[in-house]
């Protein structure tokens, strides 16, 4: 193994400007990605940013299968892009509990 290799890739520490639970969306530090444990503002957590299937709640958002979800600063996730980053592409459909699955997108901004 190389000698210049600092981890597998598939987490990021960051720190957090506001209280995530474990398997929340965040956007913190330029990265976004799925919290690893639960935080208070803040403090650092790990987020993981590898391109894994998630299950989101996205409350009245409107999402088919395809559709390309965007984070907002908050955590909140939106299906109207503007200046939010894109976060995940939906692989199910909202159900009638308004979860969706996702795949994490690339990091890209």
């Amino acid at each position: 193994m190389a000698e210049n290799l600092r981890s597998d890739g598939k987490a990021v520490d960051v720190v957090v400007t506001r209280d995530v639970h474990k398997g929340d969306p965040v956007l913190a530090e330029g990265w976004c990605g799925v919290a690893m444990r639960n935080a208070k503002a803040n403090e650092t957590v790990a987020i993981e940013t590898t391109q894994r299937e998630f299950a989101f709640n996205i409350g009245a958002e409107v999402a088919a299968k395809g559709a390309v979800l965007y984070i907002k600063a908050d955590g909140k996730l939106t299906a109207t892009a503007g200046t939010d980053v894109p976060f995940c592409k939906v692989t199910r459909a909202k159900d009638s509990n308004n979860i969706v699955w996702a795949k994490l997108l690339p990091q890209v901004k």
